[in-house]
């Protein structure tokens, strides 16, 4: 009988170890959509697959009793993401949990993002720069304001020098990926930064992050990346084309354009992210020929 008792209270441990550990995975850090199809960001490094992505977060997921199913789970090169469409009739609302197969995620209204932003980028040809930007999802999105600045980002506060120079309507409630691009036409000569202001319905905004374009060195773009990205604690940089040399200045700013942190980097490339509210920032490298913006996540 002791014998007995001593194996059933040694499968109870076993299941419940199994048990804390599978809780003890992190929630996505993000949710965009609409109630026929959700994003979710993940909180997962870049050596993550598509196939650990479907075991790990489940086929079928449930959110506040309508059934989805993953239809994809990709890194665009900023981070996993899970997509699922709604397989069910019944409705989902927000705010609303999630039941994942690690466990429940419980989101409110003021975590969801109305607009999914996938890439922004922009690059100087010939005469004019050219924007492009991608959402995977929407959800009551007016459109975008086009915002410029020319001076360098190193005052406070930044978002006091930004201009308006034009405006792209939205798709207003989108679970499809959707493609924009502007072009200023007149850019001025030099190194330019540039953001989207995305707006909703009732007028609530939010900003992208920053990046920057230069006329005297069109073309040429190191990728430097940031890694673990999101990050808990702090993020390593690293470039395949370059070395990035040690004691060179950074700053972080976070949405609107405010300057949060700033120092100059070690030799182990390491920053320092622990005095970070979670959110997502972008980190300024200012190097010799041009400024590097690189986004990263605090989770």
């Amino acid at each position: 009988m002791k014998r007995i008792l001593r194996v059933t209270r040694n499968i109870a441990f076993l299941l419940l170890t199994a048990v804390s550990m599978l809780c003890a995975q992190d929630c996505p850090i993000n949710v965009a959509g609409v109630p026929d199809f959700y994003t979710f960001t993940l909180s997962e490094p870049d050596s993550y697959t598509a196939n650990q992505c479907l075991t790990d977060y489940g086929a079928i997921i449930r959110i506040d009793g309508a059934l989805y199913h993953q239809t994809s789970c990709f890194n665009p090169g900023d981070g996993w993401v899970a997509v699922y469409s709604k397989t069910a009739v019944n409705s989902a609302s927000l705010p609303f949990s999630v039941d994942f197969f690690f466990g429940t995620c419980m989101y409110d209204a003021g975590g969801i993002l109305p607009v999914e932003l996938a890439r922004f980028s922009g690059a100087f040809e010939s005469t004019k720069v050219v924007l492009n930007w991608t959402t995977w999802s929407e959800w009551n999105n007016r459109g975008f304001e086009i915002q410029r600045v020319t001076e360098a980002l190193g005052g406070e506060p930044v978002y006091s020098g930004w201009t308006t120079i034009g405006f792209v309507e939205g798709a207003g409630y989108s679970s499809i990926t959707t493609d924009y691009s502007f072009i200023d036409l007149s850019p001025p000569v030099g190194q330019s930064y540039y953001r989207l202001k995305q707006m909703d319905f009732d007028d609530a905004f939010s900003y992208s992050g920053i990046i920057a374009v230069d006329h005297s060195v069109a073309g040429e773009n190191h990728s430097f990346r940031a890694y673990p990205n999101p990050a808990a604690s702090s993020v390593r940089l690293s470039s395949k084309e370059t070395t990035i040399p040690e004691d060179t200045p950074f700053s972080i700013y976070d949405v609107t354009g405010r300057k949060v942190g700033q120092g100059r980097l070690s030799n182990t490339g390491e920053i320092d992210l622990h005095r970070l509210s979670p959110g997502v920032y972008q980190l300024r490298l200012e190097l010799d020929r041009r400024d590097q913006f690189i986004r990263i996540v605090k989770k």
